[in-house]
């Protein structure tokens, strides 16, 4: 049975229905305001989504290079046309023991055994 005004004394029903009101506005006012957030991060994304400029691109691409060679297990070392060593990933630091600080410069004939530098130089 649906309980009637008079069933409640006098000023428990306006109580009841005043803090329903607030309790309801307050829910309004943060759904509200969830609402504006969410359209503002729909509006940066787009933003970022619509951004292909050449150089945008550049960067994206130079980011995914740099995190694939970063998290490769395979020795990645770059080096100049004379062979000096440019690049170093930490496979490479694995591999031949040497950090990217004391690699960076040298020449790439340092990574060859004594024994068979002969037979590549």
């Amino acid at each position: 049975m649906t309980p009637s005004p008079d069933d409640f004394p006098d000023g428990v029903l306006d109580d009841r229905i005043g803090k329903a009101l607030v309790a309801l506005a307050s829910e309004t006012a943060l759904r509200q305001a969830a609402e504006a957030e969410l359209g503002e991060a729909r509006v940066q994304l787009a933003r970022l989504q619509q951004d292909r400029s050449p150089a945008r691109q550049a960067q994206i691409d130079s980011n995914r290079l740099v995190a694939l060679i970063e998290s490769s297990q395979d020795a990645i070392i770059g080096k100049t046309l004379d062979g000096r060593i440019t690049d170093w990933n930490g496979a490479a630091q694995t591999l031949f023991g040497y950090t990217a600080e004391e690699a960076l410069g040298m020449s790439v004939l340092m990574l060859i055994p004594e024994a068979v530098k002969p037979v590549v130089a």
